[in-house]
């Protein structure tokens, strides 16, 4: 799945990047990851699909946790109850809202 546009956390752990598809059907979860062609089945409470997220430039703003900034932040999608960092390097983090502070740049 494109983690642009889509967060996708099995049992609260982010695996976006490793589905290829998820659809549900009467209470269950369809998943199947880019590993492989098999299709697993999870409870629907376990998945959590998140789409649309607002986008914010890492160059006007600035993330912080534990009272720390976050470096070389590029790109930061925000779906609500969860953000996800994407580092100019590419790799990407995800965040639980409580557990970091986003403040616009002065």
């Amino acid at each position: 799945m494109d983690i642009n546009k889509h967060l996708i956390l099995v049992k609260n752990v982010d695996k976006t990047a490793e589905i290829k598809s998820c659809k549900y059907e009467q209470r269950k979860c369809l998943v199947t990851f880019t590993s492989g062609s098999k299709e697993y089945t999870y409870r629907a409470e376990d998945i959590q699909w998140l789409r649309n997220p607002t986008y914010k430039d890492g160059s006007t703003h600035i993330v912080y946790e534990n009272n720390q900034p976050i470096a070389n932040v590029e790109t930061i999608l925000d779906f609500g109850s969860h953000i996800r960092l994407v580092h100019k390097s590419g790799f990407s983090q995800t965040y639980l809202v409580p557990t970091y502070i986003l403040k616009k740049r002065a």
